[in-house]
């Protein structure tokens, strides 16, 4: 995102971001179906390191799904 003043844009990830994305919606994914335990907090990892790179949208989205699959392989087991 660049800020000029108050006005706020958006500007296409990176790839270092599409990675990060993609991982983190693989470990959310995952966390579903296999060991919660351990794909749910990679995928809020995942988050993290988009809302450092200043995509945070994207990295909140992310975080969430890595919550909700935390909570739904909990809830589920496979």
């Amino acid at each position: 995102m660049i800020s000029d003043g108050n006005v706020r844009t958006e500007v296409p990830a990176g790839p270092s971001e599409r990675v990060y994305i993609v991982l983190g919606l693989v470990c959310a994914v995952a966390a579903v179906y296999y060991q919660p335990i351990v794909f749910g907090p990679l995928a809020l990892y995942f988050a993290f390191r988009l809302h450092r790179l200043e995509s945070t949208s994207t990295g909140v989205a992310v975080a969430l799904l890595g919550v909700l699959g935390t909570g739904l392989g909990f809830l589920y087991p496979a």
